[in-house]
């Protein structure tokens, strides 16, 4: 049998920093500098990817929005992750 079973649920203070840090992520995610640099990142590959992503002005196109869904989810779960672990040998 495992040690899982008897894991304590997270702290309000853990919640608290989980939610302020997911919120910062979004702040840099989701702001329109990062569309626009990730317009010219792609099109350096291809101009037609780049104009998937976002307008010259940095307005999310319906697959810009979709891919920084995409990595706002990964990087709070590799987060998670990693405060998780930390959290875990802090604690043992």
């Amino acid at each position: 049998m495992t040690n899982d079973v008897f894991k304590k649920p997270p702290r309000i203070g853990e919640q608290l920093g989980y939610s302020f840090l997911s919120g910062f992520i979004y702040l840099v995610v989701a702001s329109p500098l990062t569309y626009r640099l990730m317009r010219s990142f792609f099109n350096m590959i291809s101009p037609t990817l780049g104009n998937y992503i976002a307008s010259a002005s940095g307005l999310a196109t319906k697959g810009g929005l979709l891919l920084h869904a995409f990595v706002f989810s990964m990087i709070v779960f590799l987060t998670m992750l990693v405060v998780g672990n930390i959290n875990e040998d802090f604690i043992n």
